[in-house]
């Protein structure tokens, strides 16, 4: 009866250690696509892929996208609830702490082409989440810009002012895309750069909901 045959020598996986001798370091980058990190080793390059963050309240939804940071890009569907206002403000100062700690200085886009109606309690909370802001999430920001494209919102904002004056000096642009401009070119500026996908920003298609 013959033997059983030898067995072919798998194939070696792209998980296999690296030698000794072979050189391994992480490096922060940030691309035309949302890739913010590299591993070289071997010549072989893994890429480790940064979501925006995302939240669903009873009658909205708020979109945080860092993929492109130092470029932040908030925007703000439908009606914003307490819940999901007081969710913003928690996760938007992680995120930008989370760059900060890379060295980067920002600028946020605050995008309300989209938002419904604001009730007078969320007029108060917008006003007083701009008067608290820590000093380490102000002293990282380059600037902060809003973008409104219906008289509505322009409402809101003007009886936010009302309740802050810091909130009345900010920037307002009717386009998303004239607002990503300006950030463009204020990171610039300041010594950043912003590597956008071909055909600028969009905002990210996200359907599941999160909890």
């Amino acid at each position: 009866m013959r033997g059983n045959a030898p067995q072919p020598r798998r194939a070696a996986t792209l998980a296999a250690a690296p030698r000794s001798d072979a050189r391994s370091d992480v490096a922060p980058t940030h691309r035309a696509d949302p890739l913010h990190s590299s591993l070289r080793g071997r010549g072989i390059v893994i890429y480790l892929v940064r979501m925006p963050e995302v939240k669903d309240g009873a009658l909205g939804r708020v979109i945080i996208d860092d993929r492109y940071a130092p470029l932040i890009v908030s925007s703000f569907v439908g009606e914003i609830d307490l819940p999901l206002g007081q969710w913003y403000e928690e996760t938007s100062h992680k995120v930008i702490r989370s760059h900060a700690k890379q060295g980067l200085r920002m600028v946020g886009i605050h995008d309300a082409t989209q938002a419904a109606r604001t009730s007078a309690e969320m007029r108060k909370f917008w006003a007083d989440m701009s008067r608290r802001a820590p000093k380490d999430i102000n002293g990282v920001m380059l600037a902060n810009l809003i973008v409104i494209s219906n008289p509505m919102m322009r409402g809101v904002l003007t009886a936010v002012g009302w309740l802050n004056p810091e909130v009345a000096q900010l920037r307002i642009f009717p386009s998303l895309t004239a607002a990503v401009d300006e950030a463009v070119s204020t990171i610039t500026k300041a010594g950043g750069s912003v590597m956008l996908p071909p055909g600028g920003y969009q905002v990210p298609k996200l359907t599941a909901k999160s909890g």
